[in-house]
Formats: structure tokens, sequence, C-alpha cells
């Protein structure tokens, strides 16, 4: 759980940083367009790795077959106890909202032709 934590903070810490100054998209580093001798991309595809680690590890929605027709629910609830988010799958999206601290169970909705592992 250690490493987890250290990578979910690191990320939240550098996207977060993105998000407070108002970006609408994903750089390719924090420094924004300074890196690079002033030719840092504000857009960069590979800074979407963030949509996957959030809805695979602090979500916790993993495609178990392809499509997500079986997916697994796992989230990172010692970490973020309270979350809300949604995973998009080819056949619709897949919705998840928990308080840890109020709530027994997980509200999730997914679309019909998917299945929840148990797990």
């Amino acid at each position: 759980r250690g490493s987890l934590r250290f990578v979910i903070d690191d990320i939240l810490d550098k996207y977060g940083k993105m998000v407070a100054s108002g970006a609408t998209s994903l750089w390719e580093t924090v420094d924004a367009a300074e890196a690079f001798s002033r030719a840092g991309s504000l857009c960069h595809g590979w800074s979407a790795i963030f949509n996957y680690i959030a809805g695979a590890y602090i979500l916790g929605i993993k495609p178990l077959e392809p499509g997500f027709k079986k997916f697994g629910f796992r989230p990172a609830t010692a970490i973020m106890p309270v979350f809300e988010g949604t995973v998009p799958t080819p056949r619709g999206p897949i919705s998840v909202s928990w308080n840890c601290m109020t709530d027994k169970k997980p509200k999730i909705d997914y679309p019909s032709g998917l299945t929840l592992a148990e797990m």
C-alpha cells in the first residue's frame, strides 16, 4: 500500500497543479510551456495516464475481459475513503460513488451487457 499511496499522492499533486492553474487539458510536464526551452506541450497524450490510474486504482474499476464485458471493483478506500467517478466503456459508462465512512456498500451503475465480478 505504501507505494500505491506514493504514486497516487504524486499524481494528485502534479495533476492538481494543472487543474488549479485552470488547465483544460493535460500538460507534457508540470513545468507546462516553460519545459524544454519553452517548447513544452500543454495538451500531451502521455499525460492521459492519469485517466487510467484514476479509474483503475482510485475508483477501482478494471476490465477483466475485453471491453469491460466483465469488470472488477476494488477501490483504494484506505487512500480515498470518499469518492465518485465514471469510467467510459464501449457499452457506456460505469459510475461509482461511495462514502466508506457512512455507507456500507458502494453505488455502482453500469450498462446492461456488462458484469461486475465478485471480488
